[in-house]
């Protein structure tokens, strides 16, 4: 966990204190994106080795769904008292 802690650290220290030419910018967020693919593909495999996630996904789809359309509307209610309360100009 430390390494993963370090890691962010030092790619902080290096965009904020060097400037970096477009071309290593460029090429960084692609290699961000395959790192990405790479990723979810091999927790696709796990997911897929798991039985029990195989047999429960209808309702862990459920659950996730639901979960995540309530997170995003109390979200929305919560920015939208705070908006009335203290941001809204008389």
């Amino acid at each position: 966990m430390y390494l993963i802690f370090l890691s962010l650290f030092l790619g902080i220290m290096v965009g904020a204190f060097l400037k970096l030419p477009d071309t290593i910018v460029k090429f960084n967020s692609k290699f961000q994106l395959a790192g990405l693919f790479l990723l979810i593909f091999t927790m696709g495999i796990k997911i897929g080795n798991d039985e029990n996630i195989v047999k429960n996904i209808k309702l862990i789809g459920i659950k996730s769904f639901s979960f995540a359309l309530f997170t995003a509307l109390f979200s929305a209610i919560a920015v939208y008292i705070i908006y009335i309360k203290f941001l809204r100009e008389e």
